[in-house]
């Protein structure tokens, strides 16, 4: 892929994310689950710019047999009626360029396997490094869930094919309900397979490490999981004061103790995302909020249709230069369709072909 290439993908991410974004606002509004709308970005950004090129070729082949010209000297490919001509194909050599795109393109293809490399890297030093801490927790029961106890991990849900729940030690010496509250909680990701969306997401981010509007579609997706999940839990009847408390107490004593963030796929939850996932909960619907709704999903859409017709540049042609003799290029003059409302003249001279296409057919 190009370097040109490159930037058309970030510029089709960015635009995907101005309609996720409204598509979580939509989706938060007539109370559904919004995660759906980043991991859908997640898998537009990177199929949009690998599938559009393919789709987007508009450049005329040469009849069976026949050897490939540049599209300027693609006549004869063209359907000719009786009363038009059609020249032979003539034998072609390549002129040598500059070679300074093929240089800019080198490097971004390096850049590339990289910032792949790299990504692909930190994930599996992740997954190495929670290995050895998973083997130093020890197995225990918490609201009559196995789990794994840490000194300073969780809670949190690791594993994605065989999930577990591990807790930090505090969370044992905590009163039976708060306790239950916690469980349910990691019980839902569990049951939602949240880990392995996530995962898959990720794979995605490795495939193209160096979009950037990726790596925030990816935040703002484990984000929103965690909002789903709370969703999740209050539908089971859980009072909202009581949730609430939960995971106050849950971030405060993280801060007191120094819970460790041991995971990539574990989400950065801050103060701030904590007082919004709980403006969220309290939130509620007002008369105007499936029009609004129904305005954004609609906005949505109509930003994801721009983002999948943003034109992908061209693939490059190496510039061809027919060698041809007077004889043949006098053999070459005529009139040539290039469509049903266009007609082509070339005349020959000395000094080449010129090649004019402004008659109009009526």
């Amino acid at each position: 892929m190009s370097a040109q290439w490159m930037v058309y993908a970030v510029a089709v991410g960015a635009v995907m994310t101005l309609g996720a974004l409204a598509a979580e606002q939509g989706t938060r509004l007539a109370r559904r689950a919004g995660r759906w709308t980043w991991a859908v970005a997640l898998v537009l950004t990177v199929a949009v710019p690998v599938l559009a090129p393919t789709l987007d070729s508009q450049a005329p082949t040469a009849p069976s047999g026949a050897p490939a010209l540049a599209p300027t000297l693609v006549l004869s490919g063209l359907p000719a009626t009786p009363a038009l001509r059609t020249p032979s194909w003539l034998p072609a050599r390549a002129v040598p360029d500059d070679g300074a795109p093929g240089g800019i393109d080198r490097i971004a293809q390096l850049a590339w396997i990289l910032s792949s490399a790299l990504t692909l890297a930190g994930l599996a030093g992740a997954n190495v490094a929670l290995g050895r801490r998973r083997r130093t927790w020890q197995p225990g029961s918490v609201a009559g869930f196995p789990v794994l106890v840490s000194a300073d991990a969780g809670p949190a849900v690791v594993g994605v094919l065989r999930p577990q729940v591990v807790v930090p030690a505090w969370l044992l010496a905590a009163h039976p309900a708060r306790q239950a509250i916690v469980m349910a909680h990691e019980a839902a990701h569990i049951a939602a397979g949240d880990q392995r969306l996530l995962a898959v997401m990720m794979a995605l981010l490795v495939a193209m490490p160096w979009n950037l509007p990726l790596w925030y579609q990816l935040h703002r997706l484990r984000l929103a999981i965690e909002v789903d999940c709370d969703a999740r839990v209050l539908a089971q009847g859980y009072r909202l004061a009581d949730y609430g408390a939960a995971l106050i107490d849950a971030g405060s004593q993280g801060a007191r103790t120094g819970t460790a963030r041991f995971s990539l796929m574990t989400p950065a939850v801050s103060a701030g995302f904590l007082e919004r996932r709980l403006r969220l909960m309290m939130r509620r619907p007002a008369r105007w909020h499936r029009i609004v709704s129904t305005i954004l999903l609609l906005l949505a859409a109509d930003i994801g249709v721009v983002a999948a017709r943003i034109v992908p540049p061209r693939n490059t042609v190496t510039p061809q230069v027919a060698v041809v003799p007077l004889a043949s290029r006098q053999a070459l003059a005529g009139y040539y369709q290039l469509d049903d409302h266009r007609v082509a003249t070339v005349a020959a001279s000395a000094d080449g072909l010129e090649v004019k296409t402004n008659i109009e057919l009526t």
